[in-house]
């Protein structure tokens, strides 16, 4: 298997060398010395349930997975927490404000963009909403879907670590 860091480092980024060593996450160039460590990507999603202890997802309106279903949630940007970056996708993919959020678990995962295999650890947190009377899918979500826990079928979900995550949830709430 190719790992990202062969499909994208062929050239040095400081020098144009042609890059002399590939190791797990690390690119080296002899002809300048540089050091480049390419390390796993945050992301951060959310398992929201309603009143009702049904759970909400978005359906993927863009690759990967396309039209699978999806928790809210994304990569963590820079000078962000993990806390501030599920808060801050929840807002825009489905305009819902949390308050509280409790950490599940987190999983690797691997995320394929455009002919790259990307490393990822996704961090996933549980959170309750009450009001839901401003909540809209953004340009990202084909469709918003609540579900209650005997209608949730885990193949229907994009990505492993969602659907490991979204088992651990049911498994700790008897579902």
């Amino acid at each position: 298997m190719v790992t990202p860091l062969e499909q994208v480092y062929h050239f040095c980024p400081r020098c144009g060398a042609g890059v002399a060593m590939i190791d797990n996450r690390i690119v080296t160039c002899a002809a300048c010395a540089l050091t480049l460590f390419v390390n796993t990507a945050a992301a951060a999603g959310v398992i929201i349930r309603d009143v009702h202890d049904r759970i909400l997802f978005v359906v993927r309106q863009h690759e990967p997975d396309k039209g699978k279903l999806g928790l809210p949630g994304g990569f963590v940007e820079y000078d962000e927490t993990a806390e501030e970056s599920a808060r801050r996708e929840v807002k825009e993919e489905v305009n819902l404000d949390l308050a509280a959020l409790h950490y599940l678990c987190s999983f690797p995962n691997h995320y394929e963009y455009k002919g790259i295999c990307y490393r990822t650890l996704d961090l996933f947190y549980e959170a309750r909403v009450t009001d839901v009377a401003a909540m809209r899918g953004n340009e990202e979500v084909a469709g918003i879907v609540w579900l209650a826990v005997p209608e949730i079928e885990l193949e229907q979900i994009a990505f492993a670590s969602v659907r490991r995550a979204v088992a651990r949830s049911l498994n700790s709430h008897g579902g």
